[in-house]
């Protein structure tokens, strides 16, 4: 046997599992045959293949396409579950949702995961619709309810707002393909872009809200291009907006597709386990916890959000 095929270094690694850099989630195929196969360490002298730092979405979907291919993995989470910034709990027999919880066919990656294991979603409630005929906005203070009719002028503000978010975004899915207009607008947040614009108190009011919404704070604190890429995804109006957004729930709770997940590809999995530190030795990397566990293996995925990797 060749010295190169005896271990995996990082670089083999990423090779095998399709993607070209490292601290990226892994999203690759593997044939069904593979689903079933027993783990197979290929890094000698190291406990896993691939550690999996973070439980979230991103953290699980690395570990189960890193399973399906044959690596020997595990996954590292800090809290008590799985599921990261989306939390399904259980209230009166109902699943209620405490984190990320709408999903639709214009989100392809979800919707293919939600097709392959065959979950059920459902629709907004009977009596809800979310495209109704009434809007409610407050401006300057006062709540002033409009009709589908009078609100048209906010569909209109929003147009104004949005007009160029298209050049920034003429590929949602794909940063790189306008890299330069994006750079242009990095400094804008949407209230920059907000105070640009000419408009009624009652369009402001309802931009503004509109924009906190996709924010989820005060819209000082959102950038600009994010809230143009939510936009763009679902197909520029305001109509594709809001049923892409508030659509579609899953049936039995957004832990279900991670549940999913987790059972076909059977990655092991540590919860309340906190990573101190992670460091790369070049032909491998050791991952100590915070209750002073040292893990060796092979290549580390990191799958954590921005704010926390610090």
């Amino acid at each position: 046997m060749d010295k190169v095929d005896k271990g995996m270094n990082r670089r083999r690694f990423l090779h095998a599992a399709g993607t070209g850099a490292a601290g990226v989630a892994v999203a690759v195929a593997a044939p069904a045959s593979v689903a079933n196969a027993g783990p197979v360490r290929k890094a000698p002298g190291r406990d896993y293949d691939v550690v999996v730092v973070g439980g979230g979405f991103a953290g699980v979907t690395a570990a189960r396409d890193c399973r399906k291919n044959g690596y020997k993995t595990l996954v590292l989470e800090a809290r008590d579950r799985l599921g990261g910034r989306t939390f399904t709990q259980k209230f009166a027999g109902h699943h209620v949702e405490l984190g990320g919880t709408w999903i639709h066919w214009s989100q392809p990656y979800v919707w293919s995961e939600k097709e392959r294991y065959g979950l059920e979603v459902m629709g907004i409630p009977d009596g809800l619709d979310a495209n109704v005929d009434t809007t409610v906005v407050v401006a300057n203070g006062e709540r002033k309810v409009f009709n589908a009719e009078e609100i048209v002028p906010v569909a209109e503000a929003l147009d104004r707002y949005f007009a160029d978010a298209s050049e920034a975004w003429p590929r949602p899915f794909d940063a790189k393909f306008a890299w330069k207009e994006l750079l242009e607008r990095d400094q804008l947040s949407a209230r920059d872009k907000l105070n640009k614009l000419e408009l009624t108190s009652i369009q402001r009011g309802a931009l503004d809200g509109f924009l906190a919404a996709y924010g989820h704070c005060d819209i000082s604190n959102v950038s600009y291009n994010e809230v143009a890429r939510w936009w763009t995804l679902p197909g520029s109006n305001l109509f594709a907006a809001n049923e892409s957004l508030v659509r579609y729930t899953f049936k039995d709770g957004t832990v279900s597709l991670i549940n999913a997940m987790m059972e076909d590809g059977k990655p092991e999995l540590q919860l309340a386990t906190p990573v101190k530190k992670i460091e790369d030795k070049g032909d491998h990397v050791i991952i100590t916890t915070q209750q002073g566990k040292r893990i060796t293996a092979g290549a580390v995925i990191v799958a954590l959000p921005m704010n926390v990797v610090h």
